[in-house]
């Protein structure tokens, strides 16, 4: 099997929505209101090319598809808006299978984009389980002005 973290699928994520340039992942601490958000400044040695140009286009394409009307993703969607994303469920031998979704918003260029990954331990399949979480995370960072 593979063995990856939840902070290492959203640097891969975020490196396709970012045209296949990978940025050191920024955690946040806390919230606040977009009037008083602090920027952080990414330092060259914090970006690496990691996939063309054109690789990168193709995957986001493929990971809004994942989120279109009955795909496994479609539970992300939120009207009007895209989200890419893909599901995915982490088998267990003797307990209920981990439900993960990881994406990233909006689909389109945009100066302001977030990557996540919703992992619901023991929730089944990440369409049922993890995908409205997502939805709901796009959701709340439209309404706090995180992305547009």
């Amino acid at each position: 099997g593979i063995a990856v973290t939840p902070i290492h699928l959203v640097a891969a994520y975020g490196a396709i929505a970012n045209g296949g340039m990978l940025r050191k992942p920024l955690l946040v601490r806390r919230l606040r209101a977009p009037d008083e958000r602090e920027t952080k400044a990414f330092v060259a040695e914090d970006v690496r090319r990691v996939l063309s140009p054109q690789d990168a286009a193709t995957m986001r394409l493929m990971l809004t598809a994942a989120t279109e009307d009955k795909a496994t993703g479609a539970n992300a969607r939120i009207p009007g808006y895209y989200v890419a994303g893909k599901t995915g469920t982490a088998e267990l031998a003797a307990a209920p299978s981990h439900a993960w979704f990881v994406g990233f918003a909006p689909y389109s260029s945009s100066a302001h984009r977030i990557a996540f990954a919703v992992l619901v331990e023991n929730g089944h399949y990440g369409g049922t389980a993890a995908a409205p979480i997502a939805g709901d995370l796009v959701t709340a960072a439209q309404q706090l002005g995180l992305i547009q």
